[in-house]
C-alpha cells in the first residue's frame, strides 16, 4: 500500500544472401521463424517501440575545426528536428529558426570518429563523422515556445510487406534477407525515427500471403495476415524496375481503418524506398505528434489501479511525466492500491488515451474513462 503518499509528494513537471523468394523457402527459413517469432512476440504485444536516438545525430565533417563543427551541429540539430516533428522540410520553417540559430546551445555530447554510423550507406572508413547529443528537455522546451510540433518517443511499429519486381525476378522481401533494399528501408526508418519490421515469410505467413497478394493491392488479405505481428501499422510497397531505369513504386498504409496510397519513381532505389518510409513517417505525424496549444490546456484526473509499492508510483509517474501531451502532474488521491493524479496537458485528451494506448505500462479499464491498471 502507498498510505502517506497523498500530501508529500510536489509536482513533478515535464522533463549477400539473396531476398527472399517466398515459394522457395527451405527448412532453414522454418526454423528460424520457430525461434524468431516467440521473440518477436516476447509480450504477446509489439505495438510500440520507444525510439532512444531521437536526439542523437551523426553527420560527415572535413576536420576538426571550431567552424566546421559549428555547421555540422546545425546540420545535427536540423536532422533531430525531423525526427521529433515529423516533417521532413522542418528546417525551412521560420519557426525552427529560434533552435537553428544556436544549436550549440543545446549540445549536451559530441565525439568525432571514422566509422560511418549504421543509418549511412557508406563504405569509406576515412570520412571524419560529428557525432552530437543534445539536450532533451531542452530542446522540447524550446520546440513549445517556437510553436513546433513534439512527436514523442512511443512510436507505433509498422509492419512493411515490399514485393519486388527486378525484370524476371519477382520476391517479397523478408526480416532476415541480407539486402540491400531491407537495409534502404531500415536507414530511412532510423533518419526519421519509425520502428519498422518485416515479415518472416515462414510458413504460416506464405499460408497466408502470396506475391501476388501484395503486388495485386489486395489490403485486407495482408492485414488479416499482418494481425500474427501485433503491428498497428501496415505499410505495403511494390517495387518495380522499369525497362528505362527508373524504379517506381506504388504504396499503401492502413492507418487507424483509413487507407493511404501514394506512389515514387526515381532512378535511385533508395530514394524511392526512402519516398515509402518518409509518407508513412509524415502520416504518423500528423496524427500523434503534438502541436503546442493545438487542443489548449486541458486538466485531466487520472486514476492508476495495481500500484503496490513505491517502485509501482515511481514506474508510473515516470511513466506519465514522460508523455510528449502531459506538462505537469501530482498526485490527488491514494485509496488502497489506486492512485489518482491530476494532469496538466498540452492538447485534448485525446491525445494522451492515444500516447498510452502505444505503450505496454498502462492498461485501460474497461467501461471506466480515465481509469487504468498497471501492467505486471
Amino acid at each position: 500500500m502507498l498510505a502517506g503518499l497523498g500530501g508529500g509528494i510536489a509536482p513533478i513537471g515535464r522533463r549477400k544472401v539473396a531476398e527472399v523468394d517466398t515459394m522457395n523457402v527451405g527448412r532453414v527459413r522454418v526454423w528460424l521463424g520457430c525461434l524468431l517469432l516467440p521473440m518477436l512476440m516476447w509480450a504477446g504485444n509489439l505495438s510500440a517501440a520507444p525510439v532512444e536516438h531521437l536526439f542523437q545525430a551523426e553527420v560527415p565533417v572535413a576536420d576538426q575545426g571550431a567552424d566546421e563543427r559549428g555547421a555540422a551541429v546545425h546540420k545535427a540539430l536540423a536532422e533531430v528536428l525531423v525526427r521529433l516533428t515529423g516533417e521532413q522540410n522542418v528546417a525551412q520553417q521560420p519557426s525552427a529558426a529560434a533552435l537553428l540559430d544556436h544549436p550549440d546551445r543545446f549540445v549536451q555530447q559530441y565525439r568525432y570518429r571514422r566509422k560511418p554510423p549504421p543509418d549511412v550507406k557508406s563504405s569509406d572508413t576515412s570520412a571524419l563523422w560529428l557525432w552530437v547529443r543534445f539536450d532533451a528537455r531542452g530542446v522540447e522546451k524550446a520546440m513549445r515556445q517556437a510553436g513546433l510540433p513534439l512527436w514523442g518517443r512511443e512510436r507505433p511499429l509498422t509492419l512493411i510487406w515490399l514485393a519486388v519486381q527486378d525484370g524476371g525476378q519477382r520476391y517479397l522481401v523478408a526480416s532476415d534477407a541480407d539486402s540491400d533494399m531491407r537495409r534502404a528501408v531500415q536507414r530511412e526508418a532510423h533518419r526519421r525515427g519509425v520502428p519498422v519490421l518485416f515479415p518472416l515469410l515462414d510458413l504460416e505467413d506464405q499460408s497466408r500471403v502470396q506475391f501476388p497478394d501484395v503486388w495485386g493491392g489486395f489490403v485486407h488479405v495482408v492485414t488479416a495476415a499482418s494481425k500474427r505481428y501485433h503491428a498497428p501499422d501496415v505499410l505495403i510497397g511494390r517495387l518495380s524496375h522499369q525497362a528505362g531505369g527508373n524504379w517506381s513504386a506504388r504504396w499503401t498504409m492502413e492507418l487507424d481503418g483509413d487507407e493511404i496510397n501514394w506512389e515514387a519513381s526515381d532512378p535511385s532505389v533508395d530514394t524511392v524506398l526512402a519516398a515509402g518510409v518518409g509518407g508513412a513517417a509524415d502520416r504518423l505525424a500528423a496524427r500523434l505528434a503534438v502541436s503546442p496549444g493545438s487542443g489548449g490546456q486541458t486538466q485531466l484526473s487520472l486514476t492508476v489501479d495495481g500500484v503496490q509499492s513505491l517502485a509501482d508510483y515511481a514506474r508510473v509517474s515516470k511513466y506519465l511525466s514522460s508523455l510528449t501531451p502531459v506538462q505537469q502532474l501530482a498526485v490527488k488521491r491514494v485509496d488502497g492500491s489506486q492512485v489518482t493524479f491530476d494532469l496538466d496537458l498540452d492538447g485534448a485528451t485525446g491525445t494522451l488515451d492515444q500516447a498510452i494506448a502505444l505503450g505496454s505500462v498502462l492498461q485501460p479499464v474497461s467501461g471506466s474513462d480515465s481509469s487504468y491498471r498497471l501492467s505486471p
